[in-house]
């Protein structure tokens, strides 16, 4: 199956959504929360990538980032999933077994409105899952805590992906004795990285609303959530923080729900149209491009913002440029 084409332009909005291949390797234990927290921490340090929001569940992650080096958008990803996916087979005990679907989804977010209700839909994914009642008791990483404090910089541990090793009964430990084996394996003289949430850096791509208010924008959204929480049904109740806690690792499970494919997300269909529009022009260009390299002309530069054969990413393109 051929790769799903890719078009990065800096400063947009990106919706970034990958998935597991089977089951629940990530349960909200201490020790995954920690390992997650500390890759991330450890991406973000080598690739130029501004997190605004995050969550990570048992089986799959939202991202909502912008784009700064278009070149590291799938080097940040690889990284991200390369590192926990060896962490939960070392943990497991498990040697060449594939954790992550290959690829991600990263839908462009076009319009303001859309961007505010994606950051609402990653925070409620816990509760609308019937995982937990409301976010303040979802017990596995995300970046809500950090957002609704306003406690933006935090330093993570990296645990390097040499240093697990087989782990029998996680599931049955406490928090205490997990925090024991934290530091147990961060060893004498553990590696730190600062990981600094950018939960302003999305309004920087819409420049009508460049005057409004951050904090009173950031507080909107929390009350919302919360809000919009309350209304959520759970008919056969929730599964709650004590059991996602003590669940085991790679429990079987098979996801009912999965999201239709796009390649952006737009309350202005005009817009949309537009969108589509030129990046169906662009992939052509690129398909055509690849054939001339494919017969021995190697001088072919693909379309601004777009990947040459091999991952070269050769030029980064202007916000918007799609719309003239």
């Amino acid at each position: 199956m051929a790769k799903k084409r890719k078009l990065y332009v800096e400063n947009t909005v990106l919706f970034i959504t990958s998935r597991v291949e089977k089951d629940l390797p990530f349960p909200a234990y201490p020790l995954i929360n920690t390992a997650l927290i500390g890759i991330l921490a450890r991406a973000k340090s080598l690739y130029n990538i501004s997190i605004c929001h995050f969550v990570f569940m048992s089986n799959h992650f939202h991202i909502l980032a912008v784009v700064r080096n278009p070149a590291d958008i799938p080097n940040f990803i690889r990284l991200l999933k390369l590192e926990s996916a060896s962490a939960i087979n070392r943990i497991c005990g498990i040697r060449q077994n594939t954790v992550w679907n290959d690829g991600f989804d990263d839908p462009i977010v076009l319009t303001y409105d859309k961007v505010i209700d994606t950051i609402k839909y990653i925070y409620k994914n816990p509760a609308s899952a019937d995982l937990v009642n409301s976010i303040e008791q979802y017990p596995g990483l995300s970046s809500w805590s950090m957002f609704k404090k306003k406690e933006y910089r935090k330093e993570c541990v990296w645990i390097k992906r040499s240093q697990f090793y087989k782990i029998n009964n996680l599931a049955l430990m406490t928090d205490k004795k997990q925090k024991e084996l934290i530091n147990n394996l961060a060893g004498d003289k553990p590696i730190f990285h600062t990981f600094e949430l950018e939960p302003n850096a999305w309004m920087e791509g819409f420049i009508e609303y460049k005057d409004n208010n951050p904090e009173e924008i950031n507080n909107q959204i929390i009350k919302e959530v919360i809000e919009e929480e309350k209304k959520l049904e759970h008919p056969k109740g929730v599964v709650g923080a004590k059991k996602l806690k003590t669940q085991h690792i790679n429990k079987k499970f098979k996801s009912a729900k999965y999201s239709k494919r796009m390649l952006c997300i737009s309350s202005n269909i005009e817009l949309r149209k537009t969108y589509i529009t030129y990046f169906r022009s662009l992939t052509q260009i690129a398909k055509q491009a690849y054939k001339t390299i494919k017969n021995g002309l190697c001088n072919i530069l693909f379309p601004a913002g777009m990947f040459m054969p091999g991952g070269e990413f050769l030029e980064h393109i202007p916000p918007n440029l799609f719309l003239t």
